[in-house]
Order: C-alpha cells, then sequence, then structure tokens
C-alpha cells in the first residue's frame, strides 16, 4: 500500500503470490531479485536481451568498501557476461569487476555461484528463499554448499531444526558432513563411487592389457592418468606406447560408473564427448559396469560408426571384451597429428634423478 492509500500494482512478468512476497520487502537486495527473476523469463521468451552496462558498472562501482548487497554485485556480473565475453576494451568482465567492486575474482564468483542456486530457491522454493536471504552471505553460501550434498538437512537448517545461528555452529555442521562415515551424503558417495570403479576397471584392465596388441609388437606400453590434461581430450588414462624411448601410439581409456535408469541418458551424453575425443587417439576404449549403460554405449557405437571406439564390460571381478576395434583401426576425421611433441612429453612422468 502507497502513502496516499493506493495499492502498488503488480509489475507484470513476476511470478505468482509466494514470490511477491519477497516483492513487498523494501531491500534494495530483494528489489534486485525481483527484477532478476522478470528478466530471466523475459530473457526465455526473447533471443536478444540488451543490458545497460552502465548501470551494471555503476553497482559494481566501489561495492567493496560501500557495502554493497552481495546479489546486487553477483545480479551486475552475471549481467554483463550475459551481454558478452568481454568489455568495450576487451577485458573480460570479470577483471572490470574487480577493478570496479574492489572485490576478488575469487570472491565475486563465490557470489555468482551463491546467486545462481539463490534464483533456484526463489522459483522452486520461495517461503524457504524469504527466510534464507535474510541471513548473511557466509551463512548463505555454506547452506548452499550443504544444500548439495544433502537438500532434505539444508532444508532442515533453513527452518531451524539444527542450531545454526552462527556462521561457526554452521560450518562444523557442513564439515561434519564432509567426513567419511558420517552420514549419508548423496553427491560424495556418487563421488566415492566413481572413484572406487575407475580403480577396480583400470586394475583389471591393465591384468588384461596383452589383450591390446599383437604378441609380436615391440612398444613398450604404459597405463597411466594424464599428468597434464590435453587441450582437445581429457579421458581418466592414457594407453602410451613408446618405441626407442618415444610416443609412438597413444590411446585413451574413459571409465564410467553408470549403470541403469536415468544413468543412460548421462552415459549418452558422455558418448557424444567420446565421439570427439576419440579422433585425437588411435582407439579409445569406454570401461562400464554391467547394464543398461553398456548396452547403449555398444549399440550407439555401431550407429555412429565409431570404428575406433572400443567398449569393455565389467562383469564381477573380470572383464568381457564387447566391443574391440582392430589395432589397423584409424579414426574419422584423423586429428592425431594435432599432438605436438610437447604434448606427448607431457604423457610421460620426468624420470627421477638418482642422488
Amino acid at each position: 500500500m502507497e502513502q496516499d492509500g493506493t495499492r502498488r500494482s503488480q509489475p507484470r512478468g513476476l511470478p505468482g503470490p509466494s514470490e511477491r512476497k519477497l516483492e513487498c520487502r523494501t531491500s534494495v537486495s530483494q528489489r534486485v531479485v525481483a527484477i532478476y527473476v522478470t528478466l530471466s523469463r523475459k530473457s526465455a521468451e526473447a533471443q536478444v536481451k540488451t543490458v545497460n552496462a552502465d548501470l551494471m558498472l555503476a553497482i559494481l562501482k566501489n561495492a567493496r568498501t560501500g557495502n554493497r548487497p552481495w546479489p546486487d554485485v553477483a545480479f551486475a556480473l552475471l549481467e554483463l557476461e550475459r551481454s558478452g565475453a568481454v568489455d568495450e576494451d576487451g577485458r573480460p568482465w570479470i577483471q572490470r569487476a574487480e577493478v570496479e567492486s574492489g572485490y576478488s575474482a575469487n570472491q565475486l564468483r563465490r557470489m555468482t555461484k551463491a546467486s545462481l542456486f539463490r534464483d533456484h530457491l526463489i522459483r522452486t522454493e520461495p517461503i524457504l528463499a524469504e527466510t534464507l536471504l535474510a541471513r548473511p552471505f557466509s551463512h548463505f553460501e555454506t547452506i548452499s554448499r550443504i544444500w548439495r550434498l544433502d537438500e532434505k538437512k539444508a532444508r532442515d537448517l533453513i527452518e531451524g531444526q539444527y542450531p545454526n545461528a552462527t556462521f561457526r555452529e554452521l560450518y562444523h555442521f557442513y564439515d561434519t558432513m564432509k567426513k567419511p562415515g558420517r552420514g549419508v551424503i548423496p553427491v560424495m558417495a556418487g563421488k566415492n563411487a566413481a572413484k572406487q570403479f575407475r580403480e577396480k576397471a583400470i586394475s583389471l584392465f591393465k591384468k588384461d592389457q596383452s589383450l591390446l596388441f599383437a604378441s609380436n609388437v615391440a612398444w613398450e606400453v604404459e597405463i597411466k592418468p594424464p599428468f597434464v590434461p590435453f587441450r582437445y581430450a581429457k579421458p581418466d588414462y592414457y594407453i602410451v606406447c613408446l618405441e626407442n624411448d618415444k610416443v609412438s601410439r597413444i590411446e585413451a581409456i574413459d571409465c564410467w560408473a553408470l549403470y541403469n535408469g536415468s544413468q543412460v541418458e548421462i552415459a549418452l551424453r558422455k558418448l557424444i564427448t567420446v565421439a570427439t575425443e576419440a579422433t585425437f587417439v588411435s582407439r579409445f576404449w569406454i570401461v562400464v559396469p554391467e547394464g543398461k549403460c553398456a548396452e547403449m554405449a555398444c549399440s550407439e557405437c555401431d550407429r555412429l560408426d565409431l570404428g575406433n571406439v572400443g567398449v569393455v564390460v565389467v562383469t564381477g571381478e573380470a572383464l568381457k571384451w564387447a566391443r574391440v576395434p582392430s589395432m589397423e583401426a584409424e579414426p574419422e576425421p584423423d586429428r592425431r597429428g594435432l599432438w605436438s611433441d610437447e604434448d606427448k612429453r607431457r604423457l610421460r612422468r620426468p624420470k627421477r634423478r638418482d642422488h
């Protein structure tokens, strides 16, 4: 209600009643949130959105010394980056934002990451968002990290079901969740499972590596993780073939801890990446557990005519070589020539000198 007794009209494009609650708050921070939601929805309808760069830079100007609310700072930087990669002088916007705001790039990225979580919460859980927006940034950021680990516990924290009035209490809660054996943490459990599968898969692969090449080859074969990532391909391991102490052949191994159900879609997206990365190596091996993902990998490799991609299936404590390209298979197109001498040198760990 305005001072003259008239009712303030609802801005066009804003969501329903639960989100209108946020609009009624008077802080600059929350007005920016409401504007951001509006602009985000309109941008989905318009192919091109004009960003007022001068206004965004004004928001960033002396933001640190002026105690500008962090959602305003994050909003301004995200808007600038949506307008293009660089400013009028060719500088990335993150560098320009550092100069203007007084915050470091790391601090700014933390704000934008937290801001994306805030926007998600406003769209999906407006009541929780309203409660959380009143907390300091350090609290907000920590709860967003907890949300990624265990959404239910994060909800309980926001609703005050655990002691979390201070940052120390919150961080202790977060730190406890990260420790092994303390509760169920879906994200970390998934990462641990993937690591365990990689270790098991590569151990079995090394036992069977004599099956990779004909018995009469004179290569020395090393299977190792990349010490320095290659620009165009990032598999879990490389098979490096050495002849006269020089790299003469490179193959790749990627281990997928993917089984059935919704993971089939994840496996398909990974396979699309493999279709590109396989053009930089002689052969590319996918190692995957037995199940629907393994079946999909084989069938899609055939459909996409990936002649140099092999599929190896982990069945219990053994490997099943389900799809085996010949040693003479070549990538199509063949981009192996893009490996420089320096790239090949980096595949090898420097030998230690004896003292």
